[in-house]
């Protein structure tokens, strides 16, 4: 009998782990599936078969895409579909960078936009509190999103140059303070950028960030439907990335 109890209690378990991770399959196969219908809902079924077979295609996608953002202005409805875009597509870290630090103001609205449309077993993890980012045991599709403003990069060199001074370091390198800036920033260099301005510009994006980072332009925020987003991530799967070259 307690070999039988045993069978059973595996059963149970095996049969409740395959039930969890269908579910999240399911979640995943949805979200890919209706990325294109629900986001850009005057597509044909022809365009949408386009582009799926264009995603398809893909060679390889950016692990933290960050969006750029000049001095035109945008919509946070714009910015919300950015991130399931991401999340879609498998995407797991997307910064905004506001030059204007209006972004930062409406952060919490932003935040409620997305939220709105979040489907159920679906992670939003905003790096905005500690509490927030460091918190574990998340299941299903999840995605990191930060909010960035001209102050963080100054900010950033202010702490690593107190810890450097706390820490009465003696050998410092550029290599230790870049490791130091990197621990400050918590997401991993970007390895795409989308800029949104009529010029190609960083608007005081933090230099050290950006040393492998891919660039790309649009007007405005607005600009960028979903089909001209396929289109980005099609020319950065094209781009060769030279380490150390």
């Amino acid at each position: 009998m307690p070999v039988i109890d045993g069978y059973k209690v595996l059963y149970i378990l095996l049969h409740s782990l395959y039930t969890i991770f269908e579910n999240i399959w399911r979640t995943l196969l949805f979200i890919y599936q209706n990325c294109i219908r629900v986001i850009n809902p005057e597509s044909t079924v022809d365009d949408a078969d386009q582009l799926k077979k264009r995603l398809s295609r893909l060679t390889k996608k950016p692990q933290h895409l960050t969006i750029i953002i000049g001095v035109e202005e945008y919509s946070l409805v714009d910015l919300a579909n950015l991130v399931y875009w991401c999340l879609g597509l498998n995407i797991p870290y997307v910064s905004f960078y506001d030059y204007k630090d209006n972004l930062k103001k409406h952060e919490e609205k932003l935040q409620q936009i997305v939220e709105s449309k979040k489907l159920e077993n679906i992670n939003i993890i905003w790096h905005t509190h500690a509490e927030q980012r460091h918190k574990n045991g998340f299941l299903g599709p999840k995605i990191h999103v930060k909010v960035l403003t001209s102050a963080d990069g100054k900010q950033s060199i202010v702490n690593v140059t107190k810890k450097l001074a706390l820490n009465k370091e003696k050998d410092i390198s550029k290599e230790k303070i870049s490791e130091l800036l990197l621990r400050q920033y918590e997401f991993p260099d970007p390895e795409m950028a989308i800029i949104c301005g009529k010029k190609l510009n960083i608007y005081n994006y933090p230099p050290w960030q950006l040393r492998l980072t891919e660039f790309f332009k649009v007007n405005k925020v607005n600009n960028i439907t979903f089909p001209v987003f396929v289109e980005k991530l099609e020319k950065y799967s094209k781009c060769e990335q030279r380490v150390g070259k």
